[in-house]
């Protein structure tokens, strides 16, 4: 079916007379029309207030992240260049170790004051515990090794000088009660684990 034009006169006034081609089926804009052209005009505002918003909130949130990062940077620049820096030194204690420290090779050399010291913190530590240490053996060929012997007790305790004497003085004394209380007589005892002991 063809839809052809007819010649429709619509009367605009009584002045104009005038001939207008129309379409048939074509809707000439009605208020439905402009209730809708009115809410996409309402709508586009609406996103171009909440364009304008996020617009504000990011700028705002920029300028205060910027002025964050200065401040915390002239803060930090303040602290580094004005203020004095106190250096905390550790306290070095120097004790010395009653105690014959024994080097197996010979060599006096390696009798270092890193191992002067380490004895005499040991053995320190080690009368704190109430254990007496008589004799430190340098083995030969292990530099970081050190065989701790104890009064009363015929086994020798293995230590590394790596470890902490505290913890090594507190391993000794545990194994040491231990073998007592279990009334075992190794030939010596492994500490130098951290928290574990061997024994032979």
């Amino acid at each position: 079916m063809k839809i052809g034009f007819e010649r429709i006169r619509i009367k605009i006034g009584f002045e104009n007379k005038k001939a207008i081609k129309v379409r048939i089926n074509k809707t000439i804009a009605s208020k439905r029309e402009e209730v809708i052209l009115e809410s996409t005009r309402i709508k586009e505002e609406k996103r171009r207030k909440r364009k304008k918003v996020m617009r504000f909130v990011g700028l705002s949130t920029a300028l205060a992240l910027g002025t964050a990062g200065l401040t915390l940077g002239a803060v930090s620049l303040i602290n580094r260049g004005g203020a004095k820096k106190t250096e905390v030194k550790p306290t070095v204690v120097n004790l010395t170790s009653s105690v014959e420290i024994v080097d197996e090779s010979g060599n006096k050399n390696l009798i270092t004051d890193k191992i002067k010291q380490y004895v005499a913190l040991l053995e320190q530590d080690l009368k704190d515990l109430g254990v007496k240490m008589t004799k430190v053996v340098l083995p030969t060929d292990k530099t970081r090794q050190l065989d701790v012997y104890l009064e009363g007790r015929t086994e020798y305790y293995k230590c590394l000088i790596d470890r902490s004497p505290a913890e090594s003085a507190e391993d000794i004394e545990r194994m040491q009660r231990y073998l007592i209380a279990n009334n075992l007589a190794p030939i010596y005892v492994d500490v130098r684990i951290e928290s574990r002991a061997y024994y032979k």
